[in-house]
């Protein structure tokens, strides 16, 4: 294995495969309009100070832009990333729930070099048979043009997401955040049991990874998140895999809400659990992010 590889990388850098940036003067967002915590912009400059030296490159992932300015937000990220290189690959908006208007849109999104994937917040979606084939349909089309599909969803919703998942099997899907576990529950409890159930089944799918991000919004408050969350990581871990496990610090929703996780405090928990610095530890920091979003 040359030193160039993603692998050997990752050893002791990271990609951040899930950050977020936002500028509300340039782009509407619906969700924070109801004066959420959140409503600041964040720039690529904070984001950088705040990712410091360690980590070598970083994917951003959609930040809940209205449907008609997603195209305007892969825009804005693509001239961004042509200024600081640490950007080098994007998941766009789409709404796949809507296969009708779907075609057009992903036309446009393969016009930029840095989409590698999109996505659609499903987490306040209710997921019934009507809906569950629309988004199958739509997820078949996102496959078709080589796109990956970064999925939102919460620990309610998984038995559902797994069976569209099912029948569209030909996409590779990533599930955020651990698909939001109930980390203030805990691991035990009957909601932490349906999710183990949901997670052992999502495994048993090839093509779908975890992305192990965004657990300190779900723990609410630092002392659940210290005792709570490695529980989650370590059987999702168990259970997917180094090489289907992608590291994502879900910048700047994580280091603000819940127990305000730093992006070095995440990466440094994650190792751990992993069982610190070595071949493991390079899949999930680098590896496995690398290969599922086509990074060089």
């Amino acid at each position: 294995m040359t030193a160039d590889t993603p692998s050997a990388v990752g050893a002791s850098k990271l990609l951040d495969a899930h950050m977020h940036l936002w500028d509300t003067s340039r782009i509407r967002y619906p969700w924070l309009e109801s004066g959420a915590e959140l409503a600041s912009s964040y720039s690529i400059e904070q984001y950088a100070g705040a990712a410091g030296s360690n980590v070598a490159a970083a994917v951003f992932v959609e930040a809940g832009a209205a449907q008609n300015e997603f195209l305007n937000e892969a825009r804005w990220v693509s001239a961004l990333a042509g200024q600081w290189k640490i950007l080098s690959a994007m998941v766009a908006g789409a709404t796949v729930s809507a296969p009708l208007s779907l075609d057009a849109h992903l036309d446009h999104l393969q016009s930029f070099s840095l989409v590698r994937g999109v996505r659609q917040s499903m987490e306040n979606l209710e997921l019934g048979p009507s809906r569950r084939a629309a988004i199958a349909y739509g997820l078949r089309m996102v496959a078709e043009r080589g796109f990956t599909f970064d999925a939102c969803i919460r620990h309610t919703q998984f038995a559902d997401f797994v069976k569209i998942v099912e029948s569209s099997p030909e996409v590779d899907v990533v599930i955020d955040h651990l698909g939001k576990p109930p980390v203030a529950a805990g691991i035990r409890s009957p909601e932490g049991k349906r999710w183990r159930h949901n997670v052992r089944q999502a495994a048993q799918l090839p093509r779908v990874r975890v992305k192990i991000s965004g657990l300190a919004p779900e723990a609410g408050d630092q002392q659940t998140f210290n005792q709570q969350s490695d529980a989650f990581v370590d059987y999702a871990l168990e259970q997917f895999g180094p090489s289907r496990s992608i590291l994502g610090s879900d910048w700047p929703v994580s280091a603000e809400r819940g127990a305000r996780c730093t992006i070095s405090g995440w990466s440094a928990r994650v190792m751990r659990v992993v069982g610190g610095p070595g071949a493991e530890w390079g899949e999930v920091a680098y590896g496995a992010g690398a290969t599922f979003y086509r990074l060089a």
